[in-house]
């Protein structure tokens, strides 16, 4: 029998499990998370650095505050968006809590309008062309 504890450590680990990274996914996330992240911060030479949005999205794949709130459930830690690794299990958090059956299935154009549009503008003419963006990017290497 699962005492409550147990219970405990066991969502813990599942909690972690489901925003650990890409590798856990069906899906090879890499070629969308490079483009994405090329569209983003284009040709800074350092993209931890990038800062857009008038200092509201920062890091190599432009993630503001709210977003990271989302994705965590927490304030805390939104500083280490600058970090490629932090920020992409950011934005599997993120995917995972608002369209789960998108980042299992790999459907990277869903993937990309959530990143860019979040979960209310995600179907937006500019998320349309946000995705435009990010399939080029993906076309082009090899």
């Amino acid at each position: 029998m699962i005492d409550k504890m147990n219970k405990i450590q066991i969502l813990s680990i599942l909690s972690i499990l489901s925003i650990s990274g890409p590798s856990l996914l069906a899906a090879d996330l890499r070629p969308l998370f490079e483009a994405i992240r090329e569209v983003e911060t284009g040709g800074e030479k350092n993209p931890s650095t990038a800062v857009g949005d008038h200092g509201c999205s920062v890091g190599p794949y432009q993630i503001g505050r709210l977003y990271h709130q989302d994705a965590w459930r927490t304030r805390r830690g939104y500083a280490r968006v600058r970090e490629r690794e932090y920020a992409e299990r950011t934005m599997v958090g993120y995917w995972r809590r608002y369209d789960p059956q998108a980042l299992e299935g790999g459907d990277f154009e869903k993937l990309a309008r959530l990143h860019n549009g979040g979960c209310n503008r995600w179907k937006s003419k500019a998320a349309g062309r946000y995705w435009a963006k990010v399939q080029a990017v993906m076309r082009s290497k090899p």
